[in-house]
């Protein structure tokens, strides 16, 4: 039986790194890491995951109403987890929203002008 082949790039196709718009974007030490990011296993992933909450609790500690900054950081931090956990998109941006209203909640309120 023949392999029925999807129109466009193949699953894991790398065209685009040596073609692309990424081979002009990305310095050789940028493919460098690329490449050793796509062999990360699940030990080294629970690494970046602890690396990244820290980074976290030290932006909190650091600048507390950057909450750009925060919200971006749990981006990448619920993307992480939910590729070790294998979950679906819809549970990831389920986590991920739910993150960012806990940020945007704990920001503490403007103070009130006039500094009566």
């Amino acid at each position: 039986m023949p392999f029925n082949r999807k129109r466009g790039a193949q699953p894991k196709n790398r065209n685009a790194l040596k073609h692309g718009f990424y081979s002009e974007a990305l310095t050789p030490d940028a493919r460098k890491i690329l490449k050793r990011a796509e062999r990360i296993d699940s030990r080294e992933l629970q690494h970046e995951i602890d690396l990244m909450r820290t980074a976290m609790f030290r932006l909190t500690e650091i600048d507390p109403k950057n909450v750009t900054v925060l919200v971006l950081t749990g981006r990448l931090l619920v993307k992480m987890i939910a590729v070790k956990y294998g979950m679906s998109k819809e549970q990831e941006d389920g986590i991920h929203d739910s993150l960012r209203t806990l940020l945007l909640d704990l920001q503490p309120a403007p103070a009130p002008a006039g500094g009566d």
